[in-house]
């Protein structure tokens, strides 16, 4: 329908979420200080084990029903939800949901983590980009990972499932941005990185939502690819 002139398009499993870092600040100044240099050595020498979390699932089997998947909703909304506000959205016993989330919920790791959103630099001076980063292999992947995940300009990243690509959100203050792209440049003629692309994104307008329960039904999940294509003739139309 010639909306899209290029696209790609990733299977990732869960996302790595990095906390709040401020080991770039120096408080005493209450200023930040950035060390591209010393980043670009910590990635050459990091540790080339991936995270748990970022490994390639080894199967797809389903462990959650759909009472688990309204309990992981409405958890995904408020982390402190009680049993009591669960049973009133699942509407199950008390105790029953007490046993999912005990017995479901977290003997199945069914929660990853759970995470603070906290901008470390203004919105009028930063901003938010996702990129898109080749490797080699598996272990420069996970090098670049290790050095990565506590430094204060990463926001999350995620493996393509069956690939050495990284998805990864990036928050810096537009100042940096340069050095940013100049360190990257350095670990592409390291051997490091493979290739990279990036877009920017609207910090102010970014959204998120909870798992989609809606589609999960008689034990496994149903989407209808048919419909969602013929909306999407429908709303080309109306442009």
């Amino acid at each position: 329908m010639r909306l899209l002139s290029n696209y790609r398009f990733f299977w990732i499993i869960n996302s790595l979420v990095v906390p709040p870092n401020f080991s770039w600040y120096n408080f005493e100044k209450r200023e930040w200080c950035f060390q591209w240099e010393k980043w670009i050595t910590e990635v050459l020498h990091a540790s080339s084990d991936l995270p748990q979390v970022l490994e390639d699932p080894k199967d797809y089997s389903i462990i959650a029903d759909k009472n688990d998947l309204l309990i992981l909703k409405e958890l995904e909304k408020n982390g402190n939800a009680s049993l009591k506000d669960l049973t009133r959205v699942v509407k199950i016993t008390r105790q029953s949901v007490g046993y999912r989330f005990k017995n479901h919920i977290l003997k199945r790791n069914l929660i990853v983590n759970y995470n603070i959103d906290i901008y470390p630099y203004p919105l009028e001076v930063s901003d938010l980009y996702n990129f898109i980063i080749d490797f080699p292999d598996k272990e420069t992947l996970a090098k670049f990972v290790n050095a990565s995940i506590r430094k204060p300009f990463m926001v999350s990243c995620a493996k393509a499932i069956g690939m050495n690509t990284l998805v990864a959100n990036v928050y810096i203050l537009k100042t940096e941005f340069p050095n940013l792209i100049k360190s990257l440049n350095c670990l592409y003629s390291e051997g490091l990185i493979k290739d990279f692309n990036y877009v920017t994104s609207d910090s102010t307008s970014y959204k998120c939502q909870t798992i989609s329960y809606e589609y999960f039904e008689d034990e496994r999940w149903t989407y209808n690819s048919k419909e969602k294509i013929e909306k999407l003739k429908d709303y080309c139309k109306k442009r």
